[in-house]
């Protein structure tokens, strides 16, 4: 065997380790959140992952649950279906987790209660001061007055999923006989705490017992959003604002008494 020839082997046997010692720290760094989706009601539960078996859509950031396999003793769930744009944009789009679906009453007696997480971590955009949002709208369909529906959004400088730490509040519809309810909450301005972060939401349904030849059906909806927390505030911008004219006045005397003195 040639020096050369064992030269090159040694060279090449370097590049493989090299190549394989990437491969392995590339494995042992983070990786981006999975979207994922808990709904329970009583002691069932299922746990949706994204590209999971109960998913019906092949790609990230979007599940579209397998419905007619989450089976419930008081509901029946029509469709289930969660978004994000992990790792989120930057302003105007910000962030999001979107949430929506359709749940029918499908038995008598009081009232059950349906709860809905979706979650998701690793966002890291945008940057800075965050302002957390939520919006949601509901339509009600021969469901009895009184049943609910409240969504509530969290922003988790934990990162953490299924974390519930900073909320934007809740928004609660209550059935009064009208078939569709809409509002939107004003958001919550909170600090990031570190530079990935994590959003959880949660849908609770709560329905009474269908009565005899209907079946009471809620479609819902819900959004929760961040976006860069605008600086200076507007309140700052209309304090600045009068103030402008007399800078640029004084500007300009400056410089026509240093034109002068030069002269």
């Amino acid at each position: 065997m040639s020096k050369r020839f064992r030269l090159n082997c040694k060279h090449l046997l370097f590049g493989v380790a090299c190549g394989l010692g990437m491969l392995v720290l590339a494995s042992g760094q983070a990786t981006a959140g999975v979207l994922e989706i808990v709904i329970t009601s009583g002691a069932t539960t299922y746990d949706i992952l994204d590209d999971g078996p109960l998913d019906t859509l092949i790609g990230p950031n979007a599940i579209q649950a397998l419905a007619p396999a989450l089976v419930f003793p008081d509901f029946k769930v029509i469709g289930l279906s969660a978004a994000t744009n992990n790792p989120g944009q930057d302003n105007p789009t910000g962030a999001f987790l979107t949430i929506s679906g359709e749940i029918q009453r499908i038995t008598a007696g009081g009232p059950a209660t349906i709860t809905i997480t979706a979650t998701d971590t690793d966002y890291t955009l945008p940057t800075g001061v965050k302002t957390l949002g939520s919006n949601a709208s509901s339509t009600f369909t021969v469901v009895p007055a009184g049943d609910t529906h409240a969504f509530t959004s969290w922003f988790n400088a934990n990162n953490t999923p299924l974390a519930m730490q900073t909320s934007s509040g809740t928004i609660t519809y209550v059935a009064t006989g009208a078939q569709t309810q809409t509002n939107s909450h004003a958001p919550l301005i909170v600090p990031t705490g570190s530079a990935d972060y994590g959003l959880t939401s949660r849908t609770v349904l709560t329905m009474a017992g269908a009565p005899a030849g209907t079946t009471p059906d809620m479609s819902f909806g819900g959004t929760t959003t961040v976006l860069s927390t605008a600086v200076p505030e507007p309140a700052s911008l209309a304090i600045m604002l009068p103030a402008l004219p007399v800078v640029i006045m004084g500007w300009f005397r400056h410089r026509k008494a240093r034109a002068t003195s030069a002269n």
